[in-house]
């Protein structure tokens, strides 16, 4: 491991770009240019992240069966279910929240009222006709 000082002052040449590495990160990479393609257009910069071939199954029998998961694949459904539970929860947390602010400004604005009214009584012709 080299310390920081001789990394900051290190160069290093990759596909005609020279970069500088300030410290080792995992986010560290040299940049190609199939993954300055795949950024202009919007796509994941490793294409072994998603897609067909990594989500689909490795192989499929000939009468039609459903080929077992990879180990892989488990991991991801796994770690997508559990992201999907994670949304809907802090999804539930913001409704609740939402809710909550209304109620609290709708019980201010019945306190606001209930002032006023005890506050302003009718006067003359106005409390003669209400009794």
């Amino acid at each position: 491991m080299f310390p920081r000082n001789i990394l900051a002052s290190t160069w290093r040449t990759c596909n005609q770009v020279q970069l500088r590495f300030r410290s080792y990160r995992k986010g560290d990479y040299c940049e190609t240019k199939n993954q300055k393609y795949r950024k202009e257009r919007g796509l994941p910069i490793n294409p072994n992240t998603i897609g067909v071939l990594t989500d689909g199954s490795d192989f499929s029998y000939l009468d039609g069966r459903i080929a077992p998961l990879a180990q892989g694949q488990k991991k991801r459904i796994l770690r997508n279910e559990q992201t999907k539970l994670q949304i809907i929860a802090l999804s539930r947390e913001i409704d609740f929240a939402i809710e909550r602010y209304q109620q609290i400004q709708d019980e201010e604005s019945r306190k606001k009222q209930h002032i006023l009214d005890r506050k302003l009584k009718p006067k003359g012709a106005a409390l003669l006709s209400t009794s």
